[in-house]
């Protein structure tokens, strides 16, 4: 699916219908949607702990796939690790970049690719490699069966694969649509920023729809208003396991929930529970 083809569903939508020519829709990882995203998601710690107790013994380079803004990969930079970094959004490299020559006290040094994870060409091994924040649901069955045959090659011997998703309760997928709709609010210059996130599920089309519609208040006056949306695929742990046996990775470690979050207090919404994968490679 591409952002050109997606249309906000729920609620997003019925306001995007609303607004009209008075609402601008782009997609979420593009330059401008990267911008609020990385703002959103920077007090975000969740998985963070863990990854640096799996990389404290790590020697080569660090394989972040779908990197984003950085959220995991400045961290390890921070802890003297060398990271390949990479997305397929140039814009959130870019803020990578930015976010990275930000922090001159990072010891470690980064390589930014620009390429999509399913068919990445990289001419070495790591130790290491993650994928966070879920974006294993970006990937549809066959990019995921495509990734995970890429990533057991890339693997050096005795090398882990973290991987995180995000399990559902029922409360959101046994009806046909469910919606969970938060805010946040900004201030600065020249007014106040509010951020509206709506997150959409689909189950039996199998889609989660984030929407993120960003209007900047001053004076009373709302201005500068757009949607910005993305679409994933529903991919719960159980499924994600057998996905990961096929392709010759054994879950050697399974964290969730509350051990996740240790550092992100109220970061768990009711009904969804993060599970963090460890993998090795099927001898």
């Amino acid at each position: 699916m591409t952002a050109a083809t997606i249309t906000a569903p729920g609620t997003a939508g019925r306001l995007a219908r609303i607004y009209g020519a008075g609402l601008t829709t782009l997609p979420l990882y593009g330059p401008e949607g990267a911008a609020e995203y990385d703002r959103l998601s920077r007090g975000d710690t969740q998985e963070i702990g863990e990854l640096l107790r799996a990389a404290r013994r790590v020697t080569g380079p660090v394989l972040d796939l779908a990197c984003g803004s950085g959220r995991l990969t400045l961290p390890l930079l921070g802890r003297g690790h060398d990271v390949w970094a990479i997305d397929s959004s140039p814009a959130m490299l870019q803020l990578l970049t930015e976010r990275h020559a930000e922090q001159p006290h990072a010891r470690g040094t980064l390589k930014t690719v620009e390429a999509d994870m399913s068919t990445m060409d990289l001419a070495a091994t790591f130790e290491l490699i993650v994928l966070g924040t879920s974006s294993v649901c970006l990937l549809d069955e066959a990019g995921r069966a495509a990734l995970f045959s890429r990533v057991r090659q890339l693997l050096a011997p005795g090398g882990r694969f973290l991987v995180s998703t995000m399990d559902f309760g029922p409360e959101l997928l046994t009806t046909r649509t469910a919606e969970r709709i938060s805010m946040v609010t900004y201030t600065g210059e020249p007014g106040d920023t509010v951020i509206t996130l709506f997150q959409h599920f689909d189950a039996p089309r199998g889609i989660r729809t984030t929407s993120l519609l960003r209007e900047c208040v001053h004076d009373g006056q709302t201005t500068n208003r757009t949607l910005f949306v993305s679409e994933v695929y529903l991919v719960d742990s159980a499924r994600l396991i057998a996905e990961l046996a096929t392709a010759g990775l054994r879950v050697a470690d399974r964290r969730e929930g509350d051990e996740l979050l240790r550092a992100t207090p109220g970061a768990a919404q009711p009904g969804q529970h993060p599970v963090l994968l460890t993998c090795e490679a099927i001898a």
